[in-house]
């Protein structure tokens, strides 16, 4: 009987911890009416080796690096190449008439995951990381909530 109660307890436990993912608050200002997923069904882990999967998944890397590109060295950079320059796309003029350098970065930071609307990400206490790659949210894409959600190592080193 112990056996049997232990796993209803767990069950019942697993629904509770997917319930938690859900957003919390309520939007205001501009945000009035965002709805996210609205009242899409949250996903939860099977096991733990799915939720150390979810957990740990690293962007940076997954597409090549760049190697020898083009980068400047921005005006507010006093120090020269070897510390924080910018990277110079073909497709932007951001450099302009700055002075030019090589540099190495990850291209998987380059360009955000593509955000639809009406979808919700939310983060679970300090689990809700995405490293090596940004979200891009354009062409008319709303009704999106964020939350508890910590994006890192988008090449750091660069502008």
């Amino acid at each position: 009987m112990a056996p049997s109660r232990t796993l209803l307890t767990a069950v019942a436990l697993l629904g509770a911890i997917a319930q938690a993912a859900g957003v919390s608050g309520t939007a205001v200002g501009f945000a009035i009416g965002t709805t996210g997923g609205g009242n899409a069904r949250s996903a939860a882990p099977s096991d733990i080796s799915q939720l150390t999967g979810w957990l740990t998944k690293k962007l940076h890397g997954s597409q090549d690096n760049c190697t020898d590109c083009k980068c400047c060295i921005p005006s507010s950079n006093s120090c020269g190449s070897s510390v924080q320059n910018a990277i110079d796309l073909d497709s932007s003029s951001w450099c302009g008439s700055y002075p030019t350098t090589t540099c190495t970065y990850d291209k998987a930071a380059i360009d955000g995951m593509h955000f639809a609307s009406n979808k919700s990400i939310v983060g679970v206490c300090s689990t809700g990381v995405i490293r090596g790659k940004g979200l891009r949210l354009v062409n008319g894409v709303s009704k999106v909530i964020i939350q508890n959600v910590h994006i890192t190592e988008l090449n750091p080193w660069y502008i």
